[in-house]
Parts: structure tokens; sequence; C-alpha cells
């Protein structure tokens, strides 16, 4: 299959991953309402790093890089942004999850443009 259609499978799992991980955000600071919604932004949790990790790693060979450091801090980011939905019911961790998502999604998207190392 072409690049393109790796990549578009590699976007839409980025707006799978936000778009579930701030529903689950919004859910835990809210009432049992949007609780229930919560099991279903979990599964959108996982496709979206699924369609995120795979396409990418497919991309990654198809343009010939290897690991390079660019490369292993991209994947870092997302280890950390799998394992942060563990500690959004954190009052104390709450907070410090949502700005460090926001921070390194920007991180994510600038070592993609320019990959810098």
């Amino acid at each position: 299959m072409s690049n393109q259609f790796y990549l578009v499978l590699h976007y839409f799992g980025i707006i799978l991953f936000f778009v579930s991980f701030g529903g689950l955000i919004i859910s835990s600071f809210s009432s049992n309402s949007l609780a229930k919604a919560a099991k279903q932004l979990k599964l959108l949790h996982g496709i979206g790093l699924l369609l995120i990790l795979v396409p990418g790693f497919r991309l990654m060979v198809k343009e010939g890089y290897g690991l390079e450091v660019w490369i292993i801090l991209k994947i870092i980011i997302w280890i950390f942004f799998g394992a942060s939905i563990a500690f959004i019911k954190k009052e104390k961790l709450k907070n410090i999850i949502w700005n460090s998502v926001i921070i390194l999604g920007f991180l994510a998207v600038y070592l993609a443009v320019f990959k810098p190392f």
C-alpha cells in the first residue's frame, strides 16, 4: 500500500487518541453521567494508539529510517501517552498529565516535522 494510506491511518489514530484522551479528562472532572462513556473512550484510546504506532512503524521502514534519536523520543512520548490514562483518575496527577499531554503532543509534532536529531 502507498505511504499516503499509512499516513492517513497514522493521522486518524492521532485524532482518535486526542479526542478520547480529552473525553477521559473531562469525564474524570465531571459527574457519573460521563463516567459511563469512559469505557468506550478507553477503547478509542487504545485503537488510536494502535493506529498511530503500526502505520508509524510501517512508514519508518518504507522511508528507510532506522532508530534515530527523534524516532526513539517519539516512541517514548507515545508510551507515556499510553500509560497516561491509568493516572487520569488520580486527583494530584490529573492537571500534570493534562498539561504534559499538550506539551508532549507539541513535541511529537515538532520531532515529526523537523526531525532534528
